[in-house]
């Protein structure tokens, strides 16, 4: 998933499966995602040409990298039950 994927810092093309999908801010620039909309009205140029533009420029992958990591840090299924025991008073 998204999320896995930007936790290990690999940057990520997304195609949304429905409109729900659209509204997800984990799947955006500040996380590492390029997202390219509603799958379903992406063609398959548009995702050639993205992926290329990935495979030609380093430093793209590179920020990606960066950010994904960056937004993802500190996130792990321990520490969200850590936090949400601390909230509850354990």
């Amino acid at each position: 998933t998204i999320t896995e994927l930007t936790s290990l810092g690999v940057p990520v093309l997304c195609l949304c499966q429905n409109n729900k999908e659209l509204t997800h801010t984990h799947a955006s620039a500040r996380f590492g995602v390029v997202s390219l909309g509603l799958g379903t009205l992406v063609d398959v140029s548009t995702i050639s040409a993205h992926i290329q533009q990935l495979v030609d420029t380093p430093d793209l992958r590179r920020t990606l990298r960066e950010r994904a990591l960056h937004e993802t840090a500190g996130r792990s299924n321990a520490t969200i039950i850590k936090r949400m025991l601390e909230r509850i008073g354990f």
